[in-house]
């Protein structure tokens, strides 16, 4: 605490660096005065447009100063990073997990019909079996 108010107190003739201009009394004790304005330095400094209902051009003096930037809040990551490779394990283990279930139930459907779901061409056939095993499913 002691520390904080040394500095604070410190002469600022004792700190001046070799960065640093040196000033006379004078111009350290001058106020300098800056107003910071939110003017948009694309926006014009008229409009002029038409007006339909009196049929001639207006000009306007008053230009709206206003400026929407492009804000998009979504989830972009890196393809190097650990949440990238997370998401490509979740991926992966998801495909697998839905892998070995259309195979468990092309097994059953072997099981039950005596003839495997994926051989022929047939797509009223399988859709048939498809709706017959969701069937028995549903049922037990």
């Amino acid at each position: 605490m002691d520390q904080d108010d040394d500095l604070l107190n410190l002469d600022q003739n004792a700190n001046q660096g070799f960065d640093q201009e040196q000033l006379t009394a004078e111009e350290r004790d001058a106020t300098i005065i800056k107003t910071l304005t939110a003017n948009n330095p694309q926006a014009p400094h008229n409009l002029t447009k038409y007006s339909f209902k009196d049929r001639f051009f207006k000009t306007e003096d008053s230009v709206d100063q206003l400026v929407f930037h492009f804000s998009f809040d979504g989830d972009n990551i890196l393809k190097d990073s650990d949440e990238a490779r997370d998401q490509e394990e979740f991926w992966e283990n998801k495909k697998k997990g839905n892998k070995s279930l259309l195979d468990k139930m092309n097994v059953a459907i072997k099981e039950e019909f005596g003839k495997d779901p994926l051989e022929g061409n047939d797509r009223a056939q399988k859709k048939s079996l498809r709706n017959q095993f969701n069937f028995q499913e549903r049922a037990s």
